[in-house]
């Protein structure tokens, strides 16, 4: 294979050869002569006005060959070679070498708001857009400034440099700044971004933050100058600051105490401070603020009216003051003079007595105010807290003492004046005259105390009624019942005495009743009584006497057996003697010797009739 190329390629050779003049040039079949044209890089022209793509090769005598003086060839986005051949004309009478430079360029893609100045390759460059750049080439981008107008400029913060061997991007990143002219004879202290410093003449950026803090300058201890305006601004413009300056002086109050005065002829207050160069202040006699609650009363100041044009030291003369507050009016007295105390300025030292006041009223009301202080030294601003509570007469009537509880503690009630609101309770009670004779309350009560109260106590007398017995009794006094062997009666009330008492199941006394109408004390009663228990026969109950004897028995027919089954297990018929409650149930059998006997005795006297019917035929 390879073997043949070779000889195709000297076939070839051997072919052009005889082509060529005596000269080195080709000979068309026409006999017009033919020039070679070496080009090392194809570039595009015209060729006898014709755009050509121009490559090596022959071309006619007198060919005219026009190349631009650079071209490019598009490789990709970002890149490309730059062609500049070394000849741009050719008219063609002889065989041509064409030299192009082939130079690789990569595209720069620049970002910037304003217009920017680099250095390519040694030569200053502005640029405002893309721009292509040879392979390996150093680019460097200065510091520098874009000026924009007075007092504003554009600062590039991300100066640098960079060689480029492949397509980049480069964004220019500017700074807006403002001119700051400060035009004062004194240092002006300031915030700026928040670090503290002498705002002086300069460049500074935009919204940077100036907060002046202190707009006086003090040329002595007593005198100082003020700079106005004071600067609190976010910078978004040129700022020219010429500052007015204002002198101002010290006055001085020997009393740390805020006075009544005309300062420039306008009421106001005057404490010690800073005036202006002048100022004119007239102080005026009278009580002066100090805090709340405090005052000072102006006897005297000296001096009195004057000019600020330097230091000046007020001697004040007086007393302090302090308010005393009493929510209500009340009786005292104020430094021994007895009156109505108000509420009010007092001076420092006053001693107020405060006393606990009360006012009856006719209805049965009584109104009580009562200080929170009852005596006050008056050192500093005072709060007494009057308290007014309202109490109504409880009027009691009782023959005899009657407990209570009066919101929850208990007394012996008797007439006297509650709080308003208050709860007095009268439980069910009774008074024991002796062991024998009490009295009941017969009308109990919660009282609300809202207003003058009247509570008269009713008593019913009762005597204790006792049986001597060995067993409770059964006993009915107005309609109730009790089983018991004493209990109190009511004076006129009907004492019962029942018949029966069922002391247990199945076991009762019986006992002679009577009734007893109570008037006076009574001795114990003696009572006699019959034990008895309950006797259950077939499910039939009666009650017999503790001891007696009953005879267990019930008919039945001749050939059953009966059987008494519970508590004692007895025969039909049997005695027994009753000592405890019985519960017995009959229980029958068939006795069969007795049953066969019956029958055949029947049987006998059957036949036997029959025998005899038949003898008689």
């Amino acid at each position: 294979m390879r073997r043949g190329i070779l000889l195709l390629g000297i076939t070839l050779l051997l072919a052009a050869l005889t082509l060529l003049g005596p000269e080195g040039h080709a000979q068309s079949s026409s006999g017009v002569p033919q020039y070679y044209v070496s080009i090392n890089y194809p570039m595009w022209g015209e060729v006898n006005g014709t755009p050509t793509l121009v490559k090596s090769g022959f071309y006619p005598d007198g060919t005219v060959i026009t190349l631009p003086k650079e071209n490019y060839t598009y490789l990709s986005p970002g890149y490309r070679l730059l062609l500049i051949p070394n000849v741009t004309f050719v008219y063609l009478k002889s065989n041509v070498s064409i030299l192009v430079k082939v130079q690789p360029q990569y595209l720069l893609n620049v970002s910037t708001a304003y217009p920017l100045t680099v250095l390519i390759s040694g030569s200053n460059v502005s640029v405002s857009g893309p721009l292509w750049v040879n392979a390996s080439t150093q680019v460097v981008v200065p510091p520098q400034s874009s000026l924009l107008g007075k007092g504003e400029r554009a600062v590039l913060l991300n100066p640098g440099s960079f060689v480029v061997n492949a397509p980049r991007t480069y964004k220019a990143d500017w700074q807006l700044q403002f001119y700051v002219n400060v035009s004062s004879p004194y240092p002006v202290l300031a915030y700026v971004n928040g670090r503290l410093q002498t705002l002086t003449s300069g460049w500074l950026p935009g919204g940077t933050k100036i907060v002046q803090i202190n707009p006086y300058y003090y040329l002595a201890p007593f005198e100082r100058v003020a700079l106005s305006p004071v600067l609190n601004l976010t910078l978004d413009s040129p700022l020219n600051y010429a500052p007015k300056i204002t002198y101002q002086f010290l006055v001085e109050l020997s009393q740390n105490v805020t006075v009544p005065a005309l300062v420039d002829g306008k009421p106001s207050y005057l404490s010690t401070g800073w005036f202006d160069q002048g100022t004119q202040i007239q102080i005026t006699a009278g009580p002066a603020n100090v805090s709340k609650g405090v005052q000072f009363y102006i006897a005297n100041a000296n001096p009195t009216s004057f000019t600020v044009n330097s230091y000046v030291y007020v001697k004040v003369s007086g007393y302090y003051m302090y308010f005393v507050n009493l929510t209500s009016p009340l009786n005292g007295s104020v430094n021994g003079v007895p009156g109505t105390v108000y509420s009010g300025w007092y001076k420092r030292g006053t001693v107020i007595v405060l006393n606990k006041t009360v006012a009856v009223y006719p209805n049965g009301t009584e109104i009580v105010s009562e200080p929170s202080l009852s005596v006050i030294y008056v050192d500093s601003p005072k709060s007494v807290e009057v308290t007014k509570l309202v109490y109504y007469y409880l009027n009691v009537s009782t023959s005899f003492p009657l407990k209570a509880s009066v919101n929850g503690y208990e007394v012996i009630l008797k007439s006297q004046w509650v709080k308003a609101g208050s709860n007095v309770t009268v439980p069910p009670q009774y008074y024991y005259v002796n062991s024998t004779y009490r009295l009941e309350l017969l009308n109990p009560e919660v009282i609300r105390v809202t207003g003058p109260t009247s509570y008269v106590a009713k008593w019913s007398p009762e005597y204790l009624i006792a049986f001597n017995a060995s067993f409770p009794l059964n006993v009915t006094v107005n309609n109730s019942t009790y089983l018991t062997h004493s209990l109190w009666v009511p004076v006129g009330a009907t004492v019962k005495v029942n018949p029966y008492v069922q002391v247990s199941q199945g076991v009762r006394y019986q006992v002679e009743p009577f009734e007893l109408m109570v008037e006076h004390y009574v001795p114990p009663i003696p009572i006699e009584g019959k034990k008895q228990f309950a006797v259950t026969l077939n499910g039939n109950v009666q009650w017999v006497d503790q001891g007696a004897q009953i005879t267990l028995y019930q008919p039945i027919p001749f050939y059953e057996t009966g059987l008494w089954v519970g508590t004692l297990s007895a025969q039909n018929g049997q005695i027994v003697t009753v000592n405890s409650p019985l519960n017995e149930t009959l229980v029958t059998q068939v006795n069969y010797q007795y049953a066969l006997t019956g029958f055949t005795f029947i049987v006998s006297l059957v036949l036997s009739g029959l025998t005899l019917a038949l003898r008689r035929r």
